[in-house]
C-alpha cells in the first residue's frame, strides 16, 4: 500500500494537471457461475488523447497484469475502451509461458455514474489471452477469458492533500493577476451554468475561461470573454445571480490552474436545449469531445 501510494504521488508531481487524473477500482470477476471479488484497478492516464496505463492486481495469487487501454469519450454516459497488455506479468500463477504468449486484449464499457458521486463509474470488462486461443484445451484456468465488473473513483490523490506540483504551478495563470472582482464574476457565471453539476464540472466551467484566457485567441479578460456575444447564454443576468461558496471556491481553482476540462475551450449541456445557432456550432465546427462531466460535454479544438 506505501509504495501504491509512492507511485501515485510520483506520476502525478511528473504529469501534467489536466491528465494527472487516476481512477481506483474493486473488481468482482466471474468464477464459477458467480462473482467473487478478486482484484484491484488502477488507471494511469498518460495522455490528453484518453490512453491510460492499465494495471490489475489480484489479491489471491498476488498477480500484476499491465498494459494501456483507449478510452473513447462521448456524450453518453457509456464510454467504451479497448487496449492490449500482459497478463500475470511477473508469473505468480506458475505457468512457464514467454511474455508473447501472456499477451492479450482488453474491451470494456465504462458507466458514469458522476451524476450520482462526482469520480464513481462503473466498468464492464473482459480480457481474452493469446495463449489461450491456440491452448484452451491445457490451457490453466487463470488464463482463461475473465469478464469482470469493477466500481471505481476517480480523484486527484495530490490535490485531494492540498499540494500542487511545480509543474501545476508553473501552468496556472497566477491568482495575483486575477482581481477578486473576476473571481467574483466566474463563480457567478459557474453558479448559473453549473450550479448542479459535479464539483470538477463547476471547476471545469472555469477552466475553459481559463484557457481561453491563456490562448491569445479570445479577448483578453475575464470579464471580456464572459461578456463576449453569443458565448455564454448566463451572462446577461450574471449581475443578478449570487454566486455560491461552492462556486467561489471551484473559480480560485480555475484561477490556479486546475482543469478537470482537459484544456477545453467550449462546452454545452446536450439536454439543455442549446439555441439553433448553437447547434449548428457544436455540430459542424472542427472540435473534439475532452470530456464529459455530468451533463456537460467539454470540447477544445481539433
Amino acid at each position: 500500500l506505501v509504495l501504491l501510494i509512492l507511485m501515485i504521488g510520483c506520476y502525478q508531481v511528473i504529469t501534467p494537471a489536466d491528465i494527472s487524473d487516476i481512477q481506483l477500482g474493486l473488481e468482482m470477476q466471474e468464477i464459477d457461475n458467480r462473482l467473487t471479488l478478486n482484484n484491484l484497478k488502477l488507471d494511469l492516464p498518460f495522455s490528453e488523447n484518453n490512453w491510460a496505463i492499465h494495471t490489475v492486481f489480484n489479491f489471491p495469487h498476488q498477480a500484476t497484469s499491465l498494459g494501456i487501454v483507449k478510452k473513447y469519450v462521448s456524450d453518453s454516459v457509456l464510454q467504451p475502451y479497448a487496449g492490449f497488455g500482459f497478463r500475470d506479468l511477473f508469473g505468480a500463477y506458475g505457468a512457464e509461458i514467454g511474455l508473447f504468449e501472456r499477451a492479450e486484449v482488453v474491451g470494456g464499457i465504462s458507466f458514469n455514474l458522476s451524476d450520482l458521486l462526482n469520480g464513481l463509474s462503473i466498468d464492464f470488462e473482459s480480457r481474452l489471452m493469446w495463449y489461450y486461443l491456440f491452448n484452451s484445451a491445457n490451457c490453466q484456468d487463470n488464463y482463461h477469458p475473465t469478464f469482470g465488473i469493477s466500481f471505481n473513483y476517480r480523484f486527484n490523490f495530490l490535490e485531494d492533500l492540498g499540494y500542487t506540483s511545480n509543474e501545476k504551478k508553473q501552468t496556472s495563470y497566477g491568482a495575483r493577476q486575477v482581481s477578486e472582482a473576476d473571481i467574483k464574476l466566474m463563480a457567478k457565471i459557474i453558479t448559473a451554468e453549473a450550479a448542479n453539476e459535479p464539483y470538477d464540472g463547476q471547476v471545469a466551467v472555469g477552466a475553459v475561461i481559463m484557457n481561453r484566457l491563456r490562448s491569445g485567441s479570445f479577448p483578453n479578460s475575464i470579464s471580456q470573454i464572459i461578456y463576449q456575444p453569443n458565448q455564454f447564454a448566463t451572462a446577461a443576468k450574471a449581475k443578478q445571480v449570487i454566486p455560491t461558496q461552492t462556486a467561489l471556491k471551484a473559480a480560485r481553482e480555475a484561477v490556479n490552474g486546475r482543469d478537470p476540462s482537459r484544456g477545453a475551450f467550449y462546452f454545452y449541456n446536450p439536454a439543455g436545449n442549446p439555441s439553433p445557432a448553437g447547434q449548428k456550432f457544436f455540430s459542424s465546427s472542427n472540435l473534439s469531445v475532452t470530456r464529459r462531466i455530468g451533463h456537460h460535454v467539454f470540447f477544445k479544438k481539433r
